[in-house]
Parts: C-alpha cells; sequence; structure tokens
C-alpha cells in the first residue's frame, strides 16, 4: 500500500497517533493542499490573462533558450556551466516530450509549490505540534513573492520546493530512522545545489538535526553517536552523488574540475568587488545582459592578464579580486554586508530580471497576499522562541534551515 506523505506513521508506537488523529491529520493537510491550490489557480487565472505570459526576456528568455537547445539534441554543449543545470535540463526534457507548452510547465511549477506548502505542514506538525503546522502550510499556501516566482520560466521555484523535501526528508527519518528518507534529504540539497551552489550550507543544520535530535530522550551513548555520525555521512554522500553527473560532463567538455558551475569568483566580486553595492550592480565592463555577463568578466580578466583564460581560471581571478577589496577595507566590508541584510530583511521586493511591483499591475491577487514583511517578522520571532524554549526534540531545525 503507498504511503501518505501526510501521515505520522512512522512515529513510535508510544506516541503513533489514534485512527481519530490521524484522520485530523489528514483534513488538515488536505486544507492546506486545497489552500495552496486555490491561491495558485486565481493567481494563473489572472496571469494567464496579462500581456505577461508571453513577455520573457533576459533570465527568463535564457533559460527558455538553453532547454531548447537541449530539447534539440544539444546533451552537453561545448563549455563548462556558467549556469545552475538542473532547471533548464528538467524544462528541455520537458520541452521534448510534450513540446513547448509554457502554459503546461508553469501549471506543474505551481503545483509543486503547493505540494512544498503539504511538506512543510508535514515538517511543523512533527516538530511541534498540529496548530504550528497547519499555520506554517497556510502561510507559504498564500506567500506573494513564492507564487510570483513559481509562474516564471525560471529555476526560483525549485529552491523553496527543493528545501522543503529536504527538512520533511530529515524529520521523517528522525521519526522512523529509515534511511530511504536520509537519502531522500541529502539528494534533495544535492539537487537544491544544481539550482544554487549556496544550497550547499544546508547540510550544516541537516547534520546538527540528525546528530542531536531525537523523537524520544535517549542517552547518547557511544554506539548511538556512531550511529547518527554514519547517518549524516550518508547524507553528504547522497549530496554529492547528484553533482557527480555535473561534475563529468564539466571535465568532459573543459578538462577542468568544477563540481556546478564556473562562476562563482564573479558573484563574489559583485558582492564585494570595487564597485560592489547592496544590491545588483554590475561593473561598467559588465553589460548585465544574461547572455554577455559571464563572457565579459572572462574579457576583462583577458585584458588585465593579458593572456587566455578558461572559465574556471577566470571565476578564479575575480574571486582573488573580490577577497582583495574585502580585505582591503574591513569598515567598508562589514557597512556593505550590513546594508545586504537590510535588503534582505526589507519588504521591498528589489527587482533584477524581473519586477514584483510591476506584476501588481496585471495580477491584482497579488496586492492582497502576504509578502516577506508578514512572513519574514513572524518567522524571526518564531525562530527566537524557538531557539529559547527548545521546543521539542531537535526543534531548532527550522530556524536553522532557514538561516542557511
Amino acid at each position: 500500500m503507498s504511503e501518505n506523505p501526510l501521515k505520522p506513521e512512522c512515529l513510535p508506537a508510544e506516541s503513533s497517533p489514534s485512527a481519530a488523529e490521524s484522520r485530523r491529520h489528514n483534513y488538515c493537510g488536505w486544507i492546506v493542499l486545497i489552500a495552496a491550490l486555490a491561491v495558485r489557480t486565481v493567481y494563473l487565472i489572472q496571469f494567464v490573462q496579462s500581456p505577461l505570459l508571453r513577455y520573457l526576456r533576459a533570465d527568463q528568455l535564457y533559460y527558455l533558450d538553453w532547454a531548447l537547445r537541449i530539447a534539440s539534441g544539444d546533451w552537453l554543449g561545448s563549455k563548462v556551466f556558467e549556469q545552475a543545470p538542473l532547471y533548464p535540463y528538467l524544462l528541455g526534457m520537458a520541452i521534448r516530450v510534450f513540446g513547448d507548452q509554457p502554459l503546461l510547465f508553469l501549471i506543474v511549477q505551481l503545483v509543486a509549490g503547493a505540494i512544498s506548502c503539504c511538506l512543510l505542514y508535514g515538517s511543523g506538525t512533527r516538530l511541534f505540534g498540529r496548530p504550528v503546522g497547519l499555520i506554517a502550510g497556510l502561510l507559504l499556501a498564500v506567500y506573494g513573492p513564492c507564487i510570483f516566482y513559481e509562474c516564471m520560466v525560471l529555476k526560483s521555484f525549485l529552491s523553496p520546493f527543493l528545501t522543503t523535501v529536504a527538512l520533511y526528508g530529515a524529520v521523517r527519518y528522525r521519526d522512523s530512522e529509515n534511511r530511504r528518507w536520509l537519502w531522500t534529504a541529502g539528494a534533495s540539497v544535492g539537487l537544491a545545489c544544481l539550482v544554487r551552489e549556496n544550497h550547499v550550507l544546508l547540510l550544516l543544520p541537516v547534520s546538527v538535526f540528525l546528530l542531536f535530535a531525537s523523537q524520544q530522550s535517549e542517552r547518547m551513548t557511544r554506539v548511538l553517536f556512531r550511529r547518527r555520525v554514519g547517518a549524516v555521512i550518508q547524507l553528504w554522500v547522497a549530496a554529492a552523488l547528484m553533482l557527480v553527473p555535473s561534475a563529468a560532463r564539466n571535465y568532459q567538455v573543459g578538462q577542468e574540475f568544477v563540481p556546478v558551475t564556473a562562476g562563482g569568483g564573479e558573484v563574489f566580486y559583485l558582492a564585494f568587488g570595487e564597485a560592489a553595492r547592496p544590491y545588483y550592480s554590475a561593473p561598467s565592463f559588465v553589460t548585465g545582459n544574461p547572455y554577455l555577463e559571464h563572457e565579459d568578466f572572462r574579457v576583462e580578466a583577458e585584458r588585465r592578464l593579458g593572456r587566455e583564460l578558461t572559465r574556471a581560471e577566470s571565476s578564479r581571478y575575480w574571486f582573488r579580486e573580490a577577497i582583495h577589496w574585502a580585505t582591503r577595507d574591513p569598515a567598508r566590508t562589514v557597512e556593505l554586508t550590513w546594508q545586504k541584510a537590510v535588503c534582505l530583511f526589507n519588504d521591498y521586493e528589489v527587482a533584477d530580471g524581473e519586477d514584483f511591483h510591476v506584476t501588481l499591475r496585471f495580477v491584482s491577487l497579488l496586492k492582497i497576499l502576504p509578502t516577506f514583511g508578514w512572513i519574514g517578522g513572524l518567522g524571526f520571532c518564531g525562530a527566537v522562541l524557538c531557539c529559547v524554549r527548545k521546543a521539542g526534540a531537535g526543534g531548532w531545525v527550522v530556524p536553522l534551515m532557514a538561516a542557511s
């Protein structure tokens, strides 16, 4: 019989819920799912009726063109990745099977967002109880920025989805010690690294959770500690295995060891380089066009060094330059970091390739959906409360994963 991800059947026998409690648990899960799908359906209807459906530019057009090349048979490409590959490969395979059906792909992305709400509900329920899980699931179900990004030809929707899968897998492993949940959590983190490499930081809070969280109060014996260390090792192995195809492909086409992309140094330079700002601001030698910006960085690095560079060599050069500027004026670096934190925790969505506030003009539903100011404020208060009270076994995993 198939397993219901919303049903806590893997709890120890002494804490297994009654049949009535189990039905209430599933009932609440359905409430979260229906609410998430309903809000996303209204959003999609308004989006389709707007001129935004076929208005693709910048990053959206970049990923679509890449996916179309993959769908036409160009699976390997010819150069080391400069953008994370998971989304364009998924989109390319979908185009190959179903054809170029942007509306269908957006529907799938929105459904994935609704599933994330259910996973968050399940995780919150197991960590803190049903009321907390229900509130968390419903808040994600109506969170405007998430829905905004789910309805775009962009990789962004994969980050919350894979993060909630990793969280749910880690919590389920804590409850059952079934290794499939452990490997699910690790694989999810690895796949998230193929969306943005900084998701590797998720391994830290998940590892701490696996080491010290327990459904029951158990005395930390040497045998128990070894078993948990083994679980952490398996988590990291599962994540690393997800990066093997990308690393192998990069080595084949570029003869360089690049696990995911060769653009990290450039991003670090944008953050702390000579012309760094607290938000995206391209240096004078970069056009800001997603088709050209990485090449612009490489051409400038070649000009400065007076020799040809590979993509990985260019990335390493800009990383060294960023370190130079970050350490040259520590006060400026601290101020930049503070300004970035202010931008991060500000309710205003800073525009990059797409503008949240322009979409508001065409999709009226966004005007009444909560934004980061509400969710971030409530989440911060909840994280502080969790850390102070340490409510429940491993209750601190949520603020730790959110911080990563």
